[in-house]
């Protein structure tokens, strides 16, 4: 009984390791890019035929959805056999304007029927790819196109600890330079995004509306005699950009200043600044596949308002919407190699209530 015990965990251990190279085989593939992201299959969703072995399945209950709203996904393995591959990492990510709410950190093991649930958020206006993929070596993955509609509720803050990002700005933007995992200073070094912050926390969240004008919250009350009340005003700070850029070459880079442009969704220029805007705090960025954040002024409280660099006025306190921001940052390697790196993204500029409640 014992020899015939052993040859029956003998094969069973044979059959399980057989089922598992066929699924593993049917994964393996050329791809283009980094394994790590799905930003090197955009657009390139995973179509089962005959010429594939097993299969991936993102469900996303509403792709369209109004900025603020959530909306639940599944995403599921399965091996050639159609059967659900369980205990498998599963990672999502999406481009900037969709939070990846649950699981905040993109990962998560498939249970008994091979699937992953989680949620995700719109948090822009725009049309961003959200996708999941099977662990590094399955070349299987499936994106879809989520549409957040505007315009953004005065109450909004984001999903504070949600995940996502990873694929870029997307409908919010545009990379105009630079590449992964180049080696010389042009395809070596990217802004990967940019953010704007003019809510005094400086805590590199970034904010989805640039306040236009500073209000009075509460003033004293003529009608009560007995004490003076003090007039509150709302919280009004300078707008500052961080500029995240990672630096995959094998040299330091030091950069000094940036610029920018604004213009209109339809192409009208509405501000350029100066070429020399400084930067604030560290300006170095480590070799080999390191990032660092450049932190610049770009826009001054002024007189209740808001001022671009290099403006002769404020921004009409009214606000001017989505506008496209341009920005080109300047810098050098350490062999003295003169760099512009560019980048455009999307922010709104409107007046953003900010009393204390």
């Amino acid at each position: 009984m014992r020899a015939n015990s052993s040859i029956i965990t003998t094969l069973a251990s044979k059959s399980a390791l057989v089922l598992a190279l066929a699924f593993t085989a049917g994964c393996q593939g050329s791809t283009a890019g980094n394994e790590n992201s799905l930003e090197t299959a955009a657009g390139q969703g995973f179509v089962s035929n005959t010429e594939t072995t097993g299969r991936v399945e993102l469900n996303v209950i509403d792709t369209s959805l109004n900025v603020g709203d959530i909306s639940g996904f599944t995403f599921a393995a399965y091996n050639q056999d159609n059967q659900p591959v369980s205990k498998l990492k599963l990672t999502c990510d999406s481009e900037l304007g969709v939070a990846v709410i649950e699981p905040s950190l993109g990962a998560e093991i498939s249970d008994e029927n091979g699937m992953i649930s989680g949620k995700i958020g719109c948090a822009a206006p725009g049309s961003y790819q959200f996708g999941c993929r099977l662990p590094v070596g399955g070349n299987k993955r499936q994106l879809v196109t989520i549409i957040c509609s505007g315009p953004v509720p005065s109450d909004f803050e984001g999903f504070p600890g949600a995940g996502g990002g990873g694929l870029g700005t997307g409908g919010a933007g545009d990379i105009t330079d630079g590449g992964v995992g180049g080696v010389d200073a042009t395809t070596g070094v990217r802004i990967t995004s940019v953010l704007l912050d003019d809510d005094g926390e400086l805590d590199g969240i970034g904010v989805l509306t640039v306040d236009t004008v500073g209000v009075i919250c509460s003033a004293d009350d003529p009608l009560t005699t007995d004490v003076t009340e003090p007039t509150v005003f709302e919280p009004f700070f300078d707008a500052y950009i961080d500029i995240k850029v990672v630096n995959n070459t094998n040299s330091l880079i030091n950069f000094s200043s940036y610029s920018y442009t604004v213009t209109s969704q339809a192409g009208t220029l509405l501000h350029t600044s100066t070429a020399t805007i400084g930067l604030v705090g560290s300006t170095e960025v480590a070799p080999n596949g390191q990032t660092a954040v450049m932190r610049a002024l770009f826009a001054d409280a002024v007189s209740g308002g808001k001022r671009f660099i290099g403006a002769s006025s404020n921004i009409t306190s009214t606000g001017i919407g989505y506008v496209n921001v341009n920005v080109t940052l300047n810098g050098k390697t350490e062999s003295g190699e003169v760099l512009a790196k560019k980048y455009k993204t999307a922010v709104s500029f409107a007046p953003v209530n900010r009393c204390p409640a």
